[in-house]
């Protein structure tokens, strides 16, 4: 049985031939996802901007020096401390597994950049969704999402959501390769892979209203923990906390409540009551409810990292990202001097 086997998605005497004809519809192709790419593009042009001309001025106004660059540690082969003169022959080439050379290293400029844009472009999609969803009726009624499923048109704001979203999330996978890298790389690096999925499948197959909801309600955390990250770099406390009580908030509110309530539930309660178990047809939203499954797995492990910030925010004057970078930071203005990232 193939990936795309009409016993799998669609009921019985079903077929992906007669559907246009009989539901007045067709299903997405594979060729419908080719705007995501220069949509990923631009995202990633829009970053350079963003980061060049707007937040990189707001923080070194906030006091933040230094761009991402290599350094040479002491004791490499181009000499250190202990050696004032170079040497006249050529230097033998570094080795870059050795700790001993050079490693890239990304100040709190860079960091602060990297935080800003991804909270604009999280703020600004999770508004623009809302207003593609406001008016929809399985919105208000995630019942719906699964009435008569799988034969759901989508409609054409909610599909080029869809695309702005794949757009947004190729465009983060992309950046990973050169972002801060951080403890829970794989972790985040598995979520985005899952949502490509979940986006992905749920474009091709009919169940779009339970995957806008789901992207709408991830969209909603994101902005105020980012926001919190860069007033962090910037020195402002309060502000930071601030930030930070207000993700907590939608974060419990959207990912551990809404998200189980208005869809895990009655996805389950979908398959459980109104789909007959002896037909065929019935795989496809088992493989939905995995994957949101899957995601509702990762999220409790974040919110197991968020515990772990609050308790340090109460037993402590300061608390540190458990999701710190793996790399220190330096200070580009006196070519040496390392810390710790708060």
């Amino acid at each position: 049985m193939g990936l795309w086997s009409e016993r799998f998605w669609l009921p019985y005497n079903e077929t992906w031939e007669n559907v246009p004809s009989k539901y007045g519809f067709a299903y997405p192709g594979s060729r419908d996802f080719l705007p995501a790419i220069p949509i990923a593009v631009a995202f990633l042009a829009v970053r350079f901007l963003l980061e060049r001309f707007v937040f990189t001025p707001i923080g070194r106004l906030g006091g933040l020096k230094g761009i991402a660059r290599w350094r040479v540690q002491p004791g490499s082969v181009d000499g250190g401390p202990s050696s004032p003169q170079p040497s006249p022959q050529p230097s033998p080439q570094p080795n870059p597994r050795s700790e001993d050379f050079a490693v890239c290293r990304h100040t709190k400029l860079a960091k602060f950049n990297e935080c800003c844009v991804k909270c604009v472009f999280y703020v600004s999609l999770f508004f623009a969704g809302t207003w593609v969803m406001w008016g929809k009726k399985w919105l208000w009624e995630p019942s719906l999402c699964w009435d008569q499923y799988p034969f759901h048109e989508i409609p054409k704001d909610v599909r080029w959501y869809y695309l702005v979203e794949m757009g947004l999330y190729v465009s983060l996978l992309v950046a990973q390769g050169f972002d801060t890298k951080r403890k829970d790389f794989w972790i985040e690096f598995t979520h985005h892979i899952l949502t490509l999925g979940l986006l992905s499948l749920s474009f091709l197959c009919g169940a779009t209203r339970c995957g806008a909801i789901v992207i709408l309600l991830h969209d909603a955390a994101d902005g105020p923990l980012l926001a919190g990250k860069a007033w962090k770099y910037l020195e402002k406390e309060r502000m930071a906390l601030v930030s930070f009580v207000l993700f907590v908030l939608i974060w419990i509110s959207s990912r551990l409540i809404l998200y189980p309530a208005l869809i895990i539930v009655p996805a389950m309660v979908a398959y459980w009551e109104h789909m007959d178990l002896t037909a065929t047809g019935h795989g496809g939203i088992i493989f939905f409810i995995s994957l949101l499954w899957g995601l509702l797995f990762i999220q409790l492990y974040w919110t197991y990292c968020i515990g772990a910030v609050i308790h340090r925010m109460l037993s402590s004057s300061e608390a540190k990202d458990v999701r710190s970078d793996t790399e220190e930071e330096t200070d580009d203005e006196d070519g040496g001097q390392e810390k710790k990232e708060l």
